[in-house]
This record gives structure tokens, C-alpha cells and sequence, in this order.
């Protein structure tokens, strides 16, 4: 122990939220992990299973910190951690969980505690699980690289610019020049 420190010893709710942070970060960067080495490698169908098993787990996890915190708000655990929270729900499979997710993240958003982007990845991904057209086209079927179906295209990018996303061409062209430097 440093006696000569000026740092003030953490609170318990600090520890707590710092804690919570790390957990999330540590989630999404196991699964981008498993992710990469699921999908480089002969056998990716048995690889595939162990990245579904620990996307459950992880959350089963994220159903435990909503149980006793609410949403992970930028404003509780920092804007990666929430960033994190909010890739961990939609990797996630219970459709219920999810859609209680976006009613707690939309009254986030009302109180000013959470990003409007994150409202429109849930609710996006919301509406692909329900079958029906996303708003914002941020749910890319992965099979395509493209959106899965949108609602009212003719709209989109004004849609997406209330939400602070850029126009659907930009982003587009940015992921297509990510696949290609990988």
C-alpha cells in the first residue's frame, strides 16, 4: 500500500462500475477473438459453436448486469464499455431480452444517458428477429455484406442523420475498404 499517494482510496460504487466496465470490455474482446479464430481456420462449423456457446454465456452475463444495474449506460460504466454492453446484446440470442434492452436503452436515450446510435442498432436488430424492415440499416446480413431489408429507403439517410449514422453509401464504401485491407 502507497501511503504517500494523493489518490483517495475508490468507493465501493466505484470499484462496482469499474468492475462492470472491464467485464463488458473483456466479453467483447474474447469474442472478437474466437470470432477471428472461428472463421480462419479449417473445421469453422465445430469453431462456430464454441463463438455461439460463449456469446451465450457472455449474455447470460450481460442479462445479470441489466438485472441488477439497468442498462450499462455510457453514463455508468464509460462510452466502450456501454459500446461493448450494446455488441453483446445483439450477438446475443433471446429476443426477449433484446427487446426489453431497447426499451431501457430508448428511456436512456430520453434521459440523455445513452447514444442515439445505439438506440438504432437495437431497434434495427429488433425488427430483423421480428421479420420485419429495419429503420436505420445497420443490421448487415453477413452473407451479402449488404442491410438485411429497410423500411422506406427512399428516407434512409434521413433517418440515419437523425440518428447521428452517416449515409448508408458512406458507410458502405468504409466497410467494403476495411474487407479489402484485411
Amino acid at each position: 500500500m502507497n501511503l504517500t499517494s494523493t489518490t483517495p482510496p475508490r468507493t465501493p460504487t466505484e470499484v462496482m462500475v469499474a468492475s462492470l466496465a472491464e467485464a463488458l470490455l473483456a466479453f467483447t474482446a474474447r469474442d472478437a477473438a474466437l470470432t477471428l479464430w472461428a472463421s480462419s481456420l479449417p473445421g469453422a462449423s465445430n469453431r462456430r459453436r464454441k463463438v455461439a456457446a460463449v456469446r451465450a454465456e457472455h449474455e447470460r452475463e450481460l442479462m445479470r448486469i441489466v438485472d441488477c444495474h439497468g442498462w450499462p449506460t455510457a453514463d455508468l460504466v464509460g462510452e466502450e464499455a456501454s459500446a461493448a454492453a450494446l455488441q453483446i446484446l445483439l450477438h446475443g440470442t433471446d429476443l426477449g431480452f433484446l427487446l426489453r434492452c431497447r426499451d431501457l436503452i430508448k428511456a436512456s436515450v430520453d434521459e440523455g444517458a445513452c447514444s442515439l446510435v445505439h438506440l438504432a442498432y437495437v431497434v434495427d436488430w429488433a425488427l430483423v428477429r421480428l421479420a420485419q424492415p429495419q429503420l436505420y440499416a445497420t443490421a448487415i446480413n453477413p452473407a451479402f455484406g449488404r442491410p438485411y431489408p429497410v423500411a422506406e429507403p427512399e428516407t434512409l439517410d434521413a433517418r440515419r442523420n437523425e440518428v447521428c449514422l452517416p449515409p448508408l453509401a458512406e458507410e458502405t464504401a468504409h466497410h467494403q475498404a476495411r474487407r479489402l485491407a484485411s
